[in-house]
């Protein structure tokens, strides 16, 4: 059993998470994205106006879920008007059949549905509509039968004092999907039953009404005569188990009320009426009033809404109540209240709240302490007597959306929920129902053949998506296979290229070490200031105006520029040059290497002179990785005159002068390293 903190401390922490809880944003984002048919059960449209707070409530939570509502009642169009959802007549089978097989969920809506003050008898549940306490029972039998999750919502259990009622709140309760509870005497009970399982156990739901949102008239300016005197809230109900109680309140209240006082008496059982249409007065209170004497003393309010009761009751110095959420509402005020515990849940709202025993009583003992409890409310002393702080009521405000997270997440959960079909073995209750015209029995079929067919249509669409799902893994299982293979053939070739770096590296660094390469260090640096010189003259002949050939130079052997076809290459050549008699050999060259880089060597030698540390075989490197790599020399002991390739992609030439159309783009290095 997981348990909010009782109404009393106003802590509104969790003491154990909800079972599968999760974030509530990621939970709205996956409702609102889906949206779910709630059908509501409960004591609606009777018109209990503290049943009609918990509609209101229970409604607003599945809209705030991006849900659609819709509510069994005993007066459709009153709940309609008043709380703006879809409404059944509850003894309406075809129209109930229809809206619970459209449905993702069925929810048994807060409040004390299950005791047996009314009928609550296994007997009765043969017969549609059962009327009172058992009908709730068949709406669940009803949506076990079409395969329909059902959930508890913040219910009352109790009292169940004969094994009928007991055995039926058992079966009912046992085919929950999710229960939660508005205190732990009612959790008891379910223990009691065999009902096992956790409970989700918070604050009446009517601490989480929006009371911030009601508007209010002064309470004077609607009732004149109640000017120039504090105000009692009288809030009390029929009670006939009790024979004689009347008869004592009647002595007890006209001792106990002091002469500054009066009273705005409050019904809240009222008729199910337009908006706006004045209530007739409550039977009660005038059978009350007049037995009391002094009528200028007592206003009977007619209005119609739970908001219009609050409104007024909030303005009151003080209430007695004989109704829980009247209480309830009353604490909400701030007020000090006198409560007359008529049942349980009575006792366990007060318990919760914290009421001292010097303001409540129970109806056996209204003769003997009724005006003690109601002097701690309006005598001298009343400003002591005890009124729950407004912080506590906020938090227990937020306790109670415990019992939203519960519907929230069961509305969730509808989509993976198993679909019973006729899963009710024990008992076909539609055929034990229904009694009624053709006309009725097509619509019942209609509706039935309804859900078969969303159930089928869901399963049609699951199967697709399973076999789009499986193709999808192939087709990726494939990709990875050839990516695979793909990254391993790419690793090869990085490590044979390292390898590569690495020999080149060695080789070069072996170079370096040699003795001839230290030997010819002064020829280098010889070399090296005849350049300079060499570019300090050109320099000076650029500056005359003349660009004279570029100075850049480079070490090593960088990537240059791709050959590209003969025409476009022979584009860029100089007219002067393209006429040369060389140029048509130079485009042949270029056509056969087409796509490779250009490197250029500046003469510095013969490639045929002898030497200990010889630049000439450093020309074919460039060649074995990929250029066209051009030698350039002076021409003195090779005899080349034009273009001679001597290995592949390795060309002599002495036409420097028609290679400078590419200094744009070649490398041209040094012929010394």
């Amino acid at each position: 059993m997981r348990v909010q903190a009782n109404v009393a401390s106003g802590d509104a922490t969790r003491s154990v998470p909800p079972v599968n809880a999760v974030d509530e944003s990621e939970l709205l984002a996956r409702l609102r994205r889906e949206p779910r048919r709630v059908v509501v059960v409960g004591n609606y449209g009777s018109v209990n106006l503290g049943d009609e707070m918990l509609l209101s409530v229970v409604s607003r939570w599945i809209r705030d879920a991006g849900g659609s509502a819709v509510a069994v009642t005993v007066s459709p169009d009153h709940t309609s008007e008043m709380h703006g959802i879809d409404a059944v007549w509850y003894a309406d089978l075809p129209a109930i059949v229809e809206a619970v097989a459209s449905a993702d969920l069925l929810v048994l809506g807060g409040g004390g549905l299950f005791q047996d003050y009314d009928v609550l008898d296994p007997a009765a549940a043969l017969r549609f509509p059962a009327f009172e306490a058992t009908q709730f029972a068949q709406y669940v039998f009803l949506a076990r039968t079409l395969g329909v999750t059902s959930v508890a919502l913040a219910q009352g259990v109790g009292p169940l004092r004969s094994d009928g009622a007991r055995a039926l709140v058992r079966d009912v309760y046992g085919q929950m999907a999710r229960i939660s509870l508005r205190d732990t005497a009612s959790a008891g009970m379910l223990r009691e039953l065999g009902i096992g399982g956790d409970f989700d156990v918070a604050p009446d739901p009517g601490w989480s009404w929006p009371v911030e949102r009601v508007p209010s008239r002064p309470l004077r300016t609607i009732h004149p005569e109640l000017a120039g005197r504090k105000v009692l809230g009288v809030v009390l109900r029929d009670w006939p188990f009790d024979a004689d109680w009347e008869d004592r309140f009647v002595q007890a209240f006209r001792a106990a009320l002091p002469d500054d006082w009066s009273c705005l008496w409050l019904d809240f059982f009222r008729a199910p009426s337009p908006l706006g249409a004045q209530q007739p007065e409550s039977t009660l209170a005038r059978r009350l009033i007049d037995r009391l004497g002094e009528p200028g003393r007592h206003v009977i309010w007619r209005g119609a809404t739970i908001e219009d009761a609050y409104a007024q009751l909030a303005q009151c110095d003080a209430a007695l109540a004989m109704r829980m959420h009247a209480v309830l509402l009353a604490h909400r005020a701030g007020l000090p209240v006198v409560s007359i515990e008529y049942e349980e849940k009575m006792t366990g709202l007060n318990d919760a709240i914290g009421m001292p025993p010097s303001q409540r009583l129970s109806v056996a003992e209204v003769g003997d302490r009724l005006r003690p409890a109601l002097q701690v409310v309006t005598g001298p002393d009343c400003a002591r007597a005890f009124r729950m702080d407004r912080k506590r009521a906020a938090g227990a405000g937020v306790a109670a959306e415990a019992h939203r997270t519960v519907l929230w997440e069961a509305m969730a959960a509808t989509d993976v929920q198993a679909v019973a079909g006729a899963a009710d073995a024990k008992r076909l209750w539609l055929a034990e129902w229904h009694r009624e015209a053709d006309a009725d029995v097509r619509r019942v079929i209609g509706a039935l053949e309804a859900r078969l067919h969303r159930e089928s249509a869901a399963l049609v669409a699951a199967r697709a998506l399973g076999r789009s799902a499986r193709a999808d893994i192939g087709r990726l299982e494939q990709v990875l296979q050839v990516t695979e293979r793909a990254l391993a053939t790419e690793r090869k070739g990085v490590a044979i290229e390292e390898s590569e770096v690495r020999a080149w590296r060695a080789r070069y660094e072996a170079i370096r070490g040699s003795r001839s390469y230290r030997w010819m260090a002064p020829a280098r640096a010889a070399k090296a200031l005849v350049g300079r010189a060499i570019d300090a003259v050109r320099g000076a002949g650029g500056r005359a105006g003349n660009p004279g050939p570029p100075t850049a130079r480079t070490k090593g052997l960088s990537p240059a520029v791709e050959v590209t076809d003969g025409r476009t290459r022979r584009a860029l050549l100089p007219d002067a040059v393209a006429g040369a008699a060389f140029a048509d050999q130079l485009e042949v060259l270029l056509a056969s290497h087409q796509g490779k880089r250009i490197a250029v060597l500046l003469p510095a030698m013969d490639r045929d002179v002898p030497l200990l540390q010889q630049p000439q075989p450093r020309a074919l490197a460039p060649a074995e990785h990929g250029h066209l790599h051009f030698y350039c020399v002076p021409a003195t002991r090779d005899g080349v005159h034009g273009f001679r390739e001597i290995a592949d992609g390795v060309v002599l030439t002495d036409q420097l002068d028609l290679l400078r159309a590419l200094l744009d783009a070649a490398v041209f290095t040094e012929a010394n390293p």
